[in-house]
């Protein structure tokens, strides 16, 4: 039986903003699972995956990367990691930039040819 070939994931970059209260619960010592565990869950289920989570300084509390399939599931992830309150976010579509100059050189081509 051949093996079905895995369809790449897609990368985001989240950046999480949290207010007071959600700052807060984090600090609860009686609070059951941690903001990484939370959204490690959070992310399988909506078929993502946290690839790295940092606490930050500046702008934004939080930064993750997470993979996704497409959009619809980076999308479910953001809509359920909000859903759990106090936390705001903005996330970004990344690429290897090797890819994306080899994606635009390939296009540029195609263009210029045609």
């Amino acid at each position: 039986m051949a093996k079905k070939k895995k369809k790449p994931m897609t990368t985001f970059v989240v950046l999480g903003t949290f207010d007071r209260a959600a700052l807060a619960a984090l600090m609860d010592d009686k609070r059951e699972k941690s903001v990484d565990v939370l959204a490690e869950k959070v992310a399988a289920e909506a078929g993502s995956r946290i690839r790295d989570l940092w606490f930050t300084t500046g702008d934004y509390d939080m930064v993750a990367v997470v993979d996704a399939p497409d959009s619809a599931a980076a999308l479910a992830f953001l809509v359920a990691f909000s859903g759990l309150g106090g936390v705001s976010t903005t996330s970004l579509t990344v690429a290897k930039a090797g890819r994306v100059i080899d994606e635009a050189r390939a296009h540029t081509k195609m263009v210029s040819e045609g």
